[in-house]
């Protein structure tokens, strides 16, 4: 085990290096830069926007610029947002609240992927089970940006329950701004915990030990819940951790559309506005968070199924 973590660690911190590294050559390669939103004005000259590029440490050399990024983000420091000229954490900081919200509220809602999946498996062949298949196959040829188009037409347009841009009808501002963008953001992981789950939980129904299991005698609920869940779950573990970044790091589709104050939102406004502090440390958390949920998942695979060897 504590091979194990070492070796893990090691691979994180060059993986992390890897992703700093790619991102700032990616976001450095895009034509324009900061000084593209001052260039907008027509009042401006050549001599202020020199100066602003040199503000920006924008006129050093491309590895200067690369080495001085990373040390400042070894030491928690990535400096100052070009677009608000305040501090990148303090920019951040004012969307985490937003994005918590949202990331909790789908991850919970995601978790209703298991029991629909179960639901399946015990009713192989039968309605029940034809109607989960035929739901989560139509959700998931479904793009996100679709989905969260159409409960807007819906909900909003149809049915009155999500007025636009206010929160004062319907049944309540807590379900205006905050379930739809949660059932838009959680389909995906809904739809794949109910098929990995089916799919596991008939793996395990034909399993020796649970035919030994009816015939000892024990009810059906004694069966499912001793031996057949128990089992057919532990898969399920790996795909927690792959939802920790939306949770932590924002969905920007999701809110965009709408219309969230999220981490998200603030990603793709930096990334229009050329802001690459705010950019570059968004994509780092990312990571962050992609990198601890893995390992997370990996851990809590060991430790629901003792057969796993690290």
């Amino acid at each position: 085990m504590k091979k194990f973590v070492i070796r893990r660690l090691i691979q994180s911190v060059f993986l992390l290096w890897l992703v700093m590294s790619l991102s700032f050559l990616l976001v450095h390669a895009v034509p324009g830069g900061p000084e593209r939103t001052l260039m907008a004005n027509p009042r401006i000259t050549q001599e202020e926007l020199d100066a602003a590029r040199k503000a920006f440490g924008l006129d050093d050399p491309f590895y200067i610029q690369y080495g001085r990024w990373l040390v400042n983000a070894a030491t928690l420091n990535f400096g100052l947002s070009y677009k608000q000229n305040e501090p990148v954490l303090t920019v951040i900081g004012e969307r985490i609240g937003p994005t918590l919200q949202l990331g909790v509220a789908a991850y919970l809602f995601s978790l209703l992927g298991v029991p629909l999946g179960v639901y399946a498996a015990m009713r192989r062949g039968k309605l029940g089970d034809n109607v989960v298949r035929v739901v989560t196959v139509i959700g998931s040829a479904m793009p996100a940006w679709w989905l969260a188009l159409m409960l807007i037409v819906i909900l909003s347009n149809t049915i009155g329950w999500f007025p636009q841009g206010q929160g004062d009808g319907g049944i309540g501002p807590w379900f205006i701004n905050l379930l739809i963008p949660a059932l838009t953001l959680s389909t995906a992981e809904m739809i794949r915990f109910s098929r990995l789950v089916r799919s596991e939980t008939l793996e395990v129904i034909n399993q020796d030990y649970v035919r030994t299991a009816n015939a000892k005698g024990n009810t059906r609920e004694v069966v499912t819940r001793r031996h057949i869940l128990r089992n057919s779950l532990i898969p399920v573990v790996t795909l927690f951790g792959s939802f920790l970044p939306t949770v932590l790091s924002g969905a920007v589709i999701t809110e965009v559309i709408f219309n969230w104050p999220g981490m998200g939102r603030l990603f793709f406004e930096s990334a229009n506005a050329r802001d690459y502090p705010v950019v570059l440390t968004i994509v780092l958390i990312g990571a962050i968070c992609t990198i601890v949920g893995t390992f997370l998942a990996d851990i809590a695979y060991g430790l629901v199924d003792p057969r796993v060897q690290y």
